[in-house]
């Protein structure tokens, strides 16, 4: 079956003859195989120009040889077989790859919704500090109205505090005058 498959072409004859020609005569008397097949017909399986395998019959029976018609048949059954094979390994390859994107496609739309939320919490921490800003804006405006009038009152209100001092030691000394009232 080994020669079939490496050598890719039919091989017919006897064990003794097939066994002799691959040079494995020290096989040929061993019974751990079983007994040897008066004649054995194989037929390589091939695909593509690639040899998968090999379809083999035997006869035990010396009064059964396979007909010169036999390779040819059993080449139609190796066809379809070898087509099935295929079908089948084409069949599971598509499954895998049909798997293998799923799961990929599964993965990225994951990493895709984690990206999603991250993007929205982070539209979510804009909006906030927008609106801390806005009220600190808005604070620092308020203050800045509040603290002009209260600055200038207390300007005056200093100012007010300095001559009422200086009225009142010119008051105990006696050294207010006219001038200095009006002042």
């Amino acid at each position: 079956s080994a020669s079939v498959v490496s050598a890719g072409r039919v091989l017919r004859g006897s064990s003794r003859e097939l066994l002799e020609r691959v040079g494995h005569v020290d096989t040929l008397e061993d019974g751990d195989f079983g007994a040897n097949a008066v004649d054995w017909l194989g037929v390589p399986m091939v695909v593509a120009g690639e040899t998968i395998g090999a379809v083999v019959v035997q006869s035990y029976d010396p009064a059964i040889y396979f007909a010169d018609s036999d390779p040819s048949m059993l080449s139609i059954v190796a066809e379809a077989l070898a087509a099935a094979f295929h079908r089948r390994r084409a069949r599971a390859a598509l499954e895998r790859t049909v798997t293998e994107r799923t799961t990929q496609y599964e993965q990225s739309n994951q990493a895709l919704q984690e990206t999603v939320q991250k993007l929205e919490r982070a539209m979510s921490q804009l909006v906030q500090a927008e609106k801390l800003a806005s009220l600190g804006s808005m604070v620092a405006g308020i203050s800045h109205e509040l603290n002009t009038p209260v600055g200038i009152v207390l300007t005056v209100a200093t100012a007010m505090e300095e001559r009422f001092e200086r009225l009142t030691a010119q008051m105990s000394d006696g050294k207010l005058t006219r001038k200095g009232l009006d002042e």
